[in-house]
């Protein structure tokens, strides 16, 4: 269990301010989204991204099979593809986050 006043969050702010490129960010879980949107997201100030949660892969999120976790994660590859046809293959990038949770 993670203990509220143990963990520090990453500097989201200069990563985002270095790749501005990025147009998604992907969250492993319930809680990696949680901790972003209470942590991160009020501190800064990003437009034109989105977001969204993933089912986490975490073996206590057992109730869901394997493939169905699988489809569900394949929407990175689908808008990374969308993404480069979209602009011409230059440099969108997507964020996973799975560091916070």
């Amino acid at each position: 269990m993670i203990e509220r006043e143990t963990f520090i969050t990453n500097d989201f702010y200069t990563f985002f301010q270095s790749h501005r490129q990025i147009t998604h960010v992907f969250f492993n879980g319930a809680k990696a989204e949680a901790y972003f949107m209470r942590d991160v997201l009020p501190n800064i100030n990003i437009d034109n991204i989105n977001f969204l949660r993933l089912p986490s892969t975490s073996p206590a999120n057992a109730s869901m099979p394997f493939e169905a976790k699988l489809k569900a994660w394949r929407i990175i590859l689908e808008s990374n593809q969308l993404e480069n046809e979209m602009i011409s293959n230059q440099g969108c990038s997507i964020a996973l986050s799975s560091a916070i949770a």
